[in-house]
């Protein structure tokens, strides 16, 4: 018999090497994957977790009951009612909620840039919270809680938006669900999937 040339068996042991190394790195993916935990590619990867809404804890917090929409301003000043629905019927004159806010805020923050614009008034005034006054970026920060139900929160929540227009470096709007049934948890659950609600 005659022997095998001498390049052909180290190229026989090589390959042999290279087949091994491809065996071992296919096995440690299939295991758990490579570089900081890399997911296996051949293993179906789990979907993203959907947002879960829950009641927040800021209605217990500023003892909000069923009447709704109530504004907590920088965290400390409740307003209950609005205006919003009886000017969108005719019964008050255009621009009735706009003025009432801000009031509501130049009776909160003593901020002249309301005060001077709006004059102050304590309507829908209903206390103050022992909570320390809170404001982002020197902005006055706006609890809305609303039913998602009530058409009164709704017609407020137009007025609202517009206002933090017109004052964008000036107001925070954070949007607060309170149902008052199962239908409404159901409307806030598919309203803060949408965004409609901060919390």
């Amino acid at each position: 018999m005659e022997d095998k040339p001498l390049v052909s068996r180290r190229f026989a042991a090589f390959a042999s090497v290279i087949l091994v190394i491809m065996l071992a790195l296919t096995l440690y993916y299939l295991a758990g994957g490579m570089r900081g935990g890399t997911a296996n590619p051949f293993q179906p990867s789990k979907p993203p977790e959907e947002p879960i809404w829950e009641l927040s804890p800021l209605v217990a917090q500023y003892k909000i009951g069923d009447i709704t929409p109530t504004l907590v301003v920088n965290c400390r000043y409740i307003f209950i009612g609005s205006d919003a629905r009886g000017e969108e019927k005719g019964v008050y004159p255009s621009g009735t909620e706009r003025d009432n806010i801000g009031r509501a805020l130049c009776f909160s923050t003593n901020d002249s840039d309301f005060c001077s614009k709006f004059g102050t008034s304590t309507k829908y005034y209903s206390g103050e919270r022992d909570f320390p006054l809170c404001n982002k970026s020197n902005r006055t920060v706006i609890y809305a809680f609303h039913n998602p139900l009530c058409p009164i929160c709704a017609a407020q929540r137009e007025v609202l938006d517009a206002f933090r227009n017109e004052f964008p470096g000036k107001v925070t709007i954070q949007y607060i669900c309170v149902p008052t049934s199962d239908a409404g948890r159901d409307a806030c659950a598919s309203g803060f999937f949408i965004g409609k609600y901060n919390k």
